[in-house]
């Protein structure tokens, strides 16, 4: 019958499998094994991908940063013009950004502070980190949204500017610091970082193009804060839609770059914290100057040469020159860094770099007249030398085994 038939079947297959080789049969604990790795290499691909849609996030924010560093600079002149204010009330403007800026940085360490003891605790964090990005995304985009409409009151200004602060301080910290955690290479944090870094750029470089535009066919510049607005609403929405792909970004710990992690190597290493301690003051020391001298030029200068005699468009294209020459840097940047086996060698050639061009944008502004080549030459040198510096000291602490904290 069918049944016997089936039962003969069965038998035969048994002994068929009991008759092969002991090497080709999997023991009990092989296959338990096996079956563990499936659901851990399905989880490990779900949070690599979550890891990747946050990435993108942080890139969108980036750009919405790059487009407010960029676009205010071209803009300033007109915003002093409508406003009133003089070059002193101008300077007040920046100052409040900045220091704004740094609110948002301190904030973002308390919240980052938070967020490490309540996952060490195994509780759920009051905010989660991509929530707290999207709500500065939704600031950055109130703010750009007020600049474009409500330009001719200087404490609205002044306002927008110090919202617009907050918001810069903590993405551009909290991003960085998300990535470092969640990135267990030091060659694959330099290259995150530089993607960063030249999304930043990519907005520093369309604002003010969207600037010379405007004042090309409206008269007026205030185009790039209407653009900014569209892509702070699109980062803010990008970073909700990332759900819990930024909140576990920061319960993995950090290595370096030889994968060994950094909280065993501090252990084990004499003298560890004041390396540590020492190393970080160097790199503040470093950025410092770079980021410093390449805000100013990037706000700055354009006032700076309409007053040497270069119109307003020309100088919005210069801008953009600069900040395009530092996005074209940060992209080799991110194709280069994992073949680098340090990044030491170009951060001391982009600083050499950058203090020789220095040297040539002042001789532009101080023997004028002198040809417009000269600008450019300069404003390109500075923006190749500024272009890997930031990138690489941010990723040079996992390059020296120093831990990254909050």
């Amino acid at each position: 019958s069918d049944q016997g038939f089936r039962q003969s079947s069965c038998l035969r297959c048994r002994a068929m499998i009991a008759a092969r080789p002991a090497s080709l049969r999997l023991s009990a604990s092989s296959r338990a094994a096996c079956e563990r790795d499936v659901p851990r290499t399905a989880e490990s691909a779900t949070a690599e991908s979550r890891k990747r849609r946050a990435l993108r996030s942080y890139v969108l924010c980036g750009a919405v940063n790059g487009m407010l560093v960029g676009g205010i600079g071209p803009c300033l002149e007109d915003i002093g013009d409508d406003t009133g204010l003089d070059a002193k009330g101008q300077s007040i403007l920046i100052l409040t950004n900045r220091l704004a800026k740094l609110y948002g940085l301190f904030a973002w360490t308390g919240v980052a502070i938070l967020v490490r003891r309540c996952k060490a605790r195994g509780q759920p964090p009051t905010i989660a980190p991509h929530q707290l990005l999207a709500i500065s995304m939704a600031m950055a985009c109130a703010a750009n949204c007020a600049l474009y409409q409500v330009r001719g009151s200087a404490r609205v200004v002044q306002a927008a500017l110090a919202l617009l602060g907050v918001s810069y301080g903590i993405t551009d910290s909290g991003m960085t610091l998300l990535t470092m955690w969640a990135l267990t290479d030091g060659t694959a944090q330099r290259t995150a970082i530089a993607m960063l870094n030249a999304g930043f750029s990519v907005g520093a470089t369309l604002a003010p193009l969207c600037v010379a535009l405007s004042l090309k066919t409206f008269g007026t510049p205030y185009l790039s804060f209407a653009a900014s607005a569209g892509l702070a609403l699109a980062a803010a929405i990008a970073e909700l839609c990332s759900g819990s792909a930024a909140s576990t970004m920061a319960t993995v710990p950090v290595y370096n770059s030889r994968s060994v992690a950094t909280e065993n190597l501090a252990a084990a290493t004499p003298g560890q914290p004041a390396y540590s301690r020492l190393f970080i003051a160097g790199m503040s020391l470093v950025l410092f100057f770079v980021t410093g001298t390449e805000h100013a030029v990037g706000t700055w200068l354009p006032s700076f040469g309409h007053a040497a005699g270069v119109p307003r468009e020309m100088m919005a294209l210069v801008i953009m020159g600069f900040w395009l020459g530092i996005l074209c840097g940060r992209l080799a940047w991110a194709g280069l860094s994992s073949r680098l086996s340090s990044g030491w060698p170009v951060l001391a050639a982009s600083l050499t770099i950058v203090v020789a061009s220095l040297g040539v944008v002042w001789y532009f502004l101080a023997a004028a007249p002198v040809p417009l080549a000269v600008l450019w030459i300069g404003t390109i040198g500075i923006s190749i030398g500024y272009a890997p510096a930031i990138p690489c000291s941010y990723s040079l602490p996992a390059e020296a085994s120093v831990q990254s904290t909050p």
